[in-house]
């Protein structure tokens, strides 16, 4: 007699499989696949999946394909770019493609926006402005390097940090060069190592005011207007630096009130004065992408895959979750809810009261550009060439 399968159990199973049951606190990033099934905790799931859309694949011969143009978000439309070297507009409702627009080279920068239009740089040196609308060429500035961070916009001004380590302010209505900063990269005498990235400006309007991160472990505030240096701390020289380390500061500074918070590769987290660039804290270890504030939480991702959360005002760590193994990106938050891409093909959502694991959720070939929440929407960029968009539900 044929042997029947109860079609609940079938259902339940399957769901355990795609949701995931996690631990309260897991000790390991994969610690809940030992635990009975018993004595695990299921929480209720913190999104709801609404559409994936694909992008053109680069070039069939690239060893391993990697995408690090993170999405932005302005009004209905999402724009993206892709190593493939094309740059879209996509629908936010749906994922729908609504314009593309080819670059000369691979697209590893961020887009942003000035006024109707978005700006986006290329591997080979080019900004762009583009209508957003239409996707047509207002106008193009040639650098003189790889532009691999996002412009930050200021006024009328766009300013970018190209991998020679130039930072360039050029108007955003026409594109011509206002001002350009041009430094020698620091060497402190012992073997000293970078990774391939940069660091976008991060621009405060109201002091009129720039900071950079250099691959060399240097972080500079810059007069906006003229891009005169007001300081530089060179976090090479600080105590907590490691020797033979990558000491980039590839991840964008994070500007809170009096400070600047700035992270080397893998050395550590800083908390400088926006006044002069002294330490007020710092803890190891620090971090290649950008942190994110919760309240009074700094959440730093880790070069190790680990998470932290420190208390912004002194430094001192409230917990650390082992989210994988592999590269995680920049941390974005929704409410009590933390997100964050690891390399390790999955997207990951964490509790940030305490650290813990809620879910995590598949992207195709990992994930290495950050993630971005738009009021209740998360979307993020696989290595695979898929945008997914994700309803947050907290």
């Amino acid at each position: 007699m044929a042997r029947t399968r109860n079609p609940l159990i079938g259902h339940f199973a399957a769901a355990l499989i795609v949701l995931g049951a996690f631990p309260a606190v897991p000790a390991t990033a994969h610690a809940w696949k030992n635990v009975p099934l018993k004595e695990r905790t299921v929480e209720k799931m913190p999104y709801r999946a609404q559409w994936v859309s694909k992008i053109k694949k680069g070039k069939l011969l690239k060893y391993k394909r990697k995408e690090y143009s993170s999405p932005r978000v302005y009004g209905d439309l999402i724009f993206v770019g892709s190593d493939s070297g094309y740059f879209y507009a996509m629908k936010k409702k749906n994922g729908g493609k609504v314009w593309r627009f080819k670059t000369t080279g691979p697209i590893n920068s961020v887009p942003a926006f000035s006024n109707d239009r978005v700006i986006v740089g290329d591997d080979d040196g080019h900004l762009y402005a583009l209508t957003m609308a239409d996707g047509k060429e207002a106008w193009r500035a040639e650098l003189d390097s790889e532009i691999l961070s996002a412009p930050a916009v200021g006024g009328n001004r766009v300013f970018v940090q190209t991998s020679e380590g130039t930072v360039f302010a050029v108007s955003a209505e026409d594109g011509k060069l206002l001002w350009k900063n041009e430094r020698r990269q620091e060497f402190t005498g012992r073997l000293q190592m970078t990774i391939r990235g940069n660091a976008s400006p991060a621009v405060d309007p109201a002091a009129d005011r720039l900071y950079v991160g250099f691959s060399d472990g240097t972080v500079q505030a810059l007069s906006a207007s003229g891009g005169k240096v007001l300081w530089e701390k060179s976090l090479a020289k600080e105590k907590t630096a490691k020797a033979n380390a990558f000491l980039d500061v590839d991840g964008t500074p994070l500007v809170d009130g009096d400070r600047v918070y700035v992270s080397t590769f893998d050395g550590a987290i800083y908390a400088l004065s926006v006044k002069n660039g002294a330490v007020l804290w710092s803890q190891s270890p620090g971090s290649g992408v950008g942190t994110a504030l919760i309240g009074e939480t700094l959440v730093v991702a880790a070069s190790n895959g680990h998470l932290y959360a420190y208390q912004k005002k002194d430094g001192s760590k409230l917990w650390d979750s082992p989210v994988g193994r592999g590269a995680l990106t920049a941390p974005v938050v929704y409410k009590d809810l933390i997100a964050a891409g690891l390399s390790d093909e999955t997207m990951n959502f964490v509790d940030s009261e305490d650290g813990h694991i809620i879910a995590r959720r598949f992207a195709k070939k990992g994930v290495y550009s950050d993630p971005v929440v738009d009021e209740d929407r998360i979307y993020y960029l696989s290595n695979g060439g898929r945008l997914y968009s994700l309803r947050l539900v907290r």
